[in-house]
């Protein structure tokens, strides 16, 4: 889709929802924006590193919690087709943990003018809650040992190791191998997921690729 038709469908989205909304889904801060980029207000700042101190902790976000400003926008729509949309914010922080750097995460807030809150991209666990959340012992070398306890194969070549965050489960970890390559190349094989907080289980080893669909399909491993 040209960059000129996907800002159309974004503000006619925004037309539909009113003033007053911000829909989630919308970030902004890519491609031909339709209007104004300016700097997030000291303000707003603080308002969206107070919604984070609420999930984290205030300890946590001051050790582990960096706000990025080159990446952070006010987004202000300038089209004479939807007078009546006010903008939003989008706010960006960083979470690092010097001591497990496989924790390196950037969290995206959207807030709408008056600095409510109106969502974000994931990443921001509950741990003033849950404070075993936001201690992270599972490093890769630990996630690789569960792996192979799961059952996960050596497969053809290294496996591949991502630190994530699951909208349902939270951070974890991915592992996943390749078993084979199919008839037009692809590979495929399996994966395993991990908690990275605690080392449960929570999927696999499931199959993921292309997998051949009948008997004269070959699987030809290189």
């Amino acid at each position: 889709m040209k960059r000129g038709r996907f800002w159309v469908l974004v503000l006619c989205t925004l037309a539909a929802l009113g003033p007053a909304r911000l829909p989630a889904s919308v970030v902004g801060v890519s491609g031909e924006f339709p209007g104004e980029m300016l700097p997030v207000p000291d303000h707003i700042v603080e308002k969206a590193r107070a919604y984070l101190v609420s999930r984290l902790g205030s300890e946590f976000v001051s050790d582990h919690i960096t706000y990025l400003p080159d990446r952070s926008h006010t987004m202000i729509p300038r089209d004479e087709r939807y007078p009546g949309w006010p903008g939003w914010h989008v706010v960006r922080f960083r979470l690092w943990i010097e001591d497990r750097p496989f924790v390196d995460w950037n969290l995206n807030i959207r807030m709408e003018m008056d600095g409510v809150y109106r969502s974000d991209d994931g990443g921001i666990p509950w741990c003033t809650r849950w404070p075993t959340e936001c201690e992270f012992p599972i490093d890769e070398q630990r996630a690789k040992q569960i792996a192979e306890e799961l059952g996960l194969e050596p497969g053809l070549r290294e496996w591949h190791v991502v630190f994530t965050w699951e909208s349902e489960s939270g951070f974890t970890w991915r592992i996943s191998n390749v078993t084979h390559r199919a008839a037009n190349d692809q590979p495929g094989g399996f994966v395993v997921v991990i908690d990275a907080n605690t080392g449960r289980w929570i999927e696999g080893p499931r199959q993921w690729g292309r997998w051949p669909k009948h008997d004269d399909d070959p699987i030809a491993p290189n």
